[in-house]
């Protein structure tokens, strides 16, 4: 009698696998050949990669040149002239550029002379400045 209901339980799994099997076929079809092709994702990509782009790319415009308007804000006139006459000779100046060189430029030799340190000091001075700076160095 044991043996009668192992069978029944291998027919019942066996009724409920069909049953699945019919539903996900009832669900995800069958193929019949007039499908849509669908792309492969990888070749795709390097396709798009390959093409230029439809319009080239426009460069941001230029900042404003703000040398003249700080310039004209200035107080002392012997300096206001002396940087309208460096404009004149070198239309490309730009002060802020300019000021953020001198200020690490002046940091570079603030340590450099702090720490004795005179193969930093000498590109990045004058002679007769760099003598007087080795001189207070070799007197330390």
């Amino acid at each position: 009698m044991s043996d009668s209901f192992a069978y029944i339980d291998i027919i019942f799994f066996a009724m409920v696998a069909a049953f699945i099997a019919i539903r996900l076929r009832s669900v995800l079809g069958r193929k019949t050949g007039s499908e849509r092709r669908r792309g492969d994702g990888f070749n795709d990509a390097q396709k798009g990669a390959a093409q230029p782009p439809a319009q080239p790319v426009e460069a941001p415009p230029p900042l404003p040149d703000v040398t003249d308007e700080i310039i004209e804000d200035m107080e002392d006139e012997g300096l206001k002239n002396d940087l309208r006459e460096l404009r004149k000779a070198d239309p490309s100046f730009d002060l802020p550029n300019f000021l953020e060189g001198a200020k690490a430029a002046f940091s570079m030799v603030l340590d450099a002379y702090a720490k004795g340190d005179r193969q930093t000091l000498e590109p990045l001075l004058a002679e007769d400045v760099y003598r007087s700076f080795a001189s207070v160095i070799d007197e330390r």
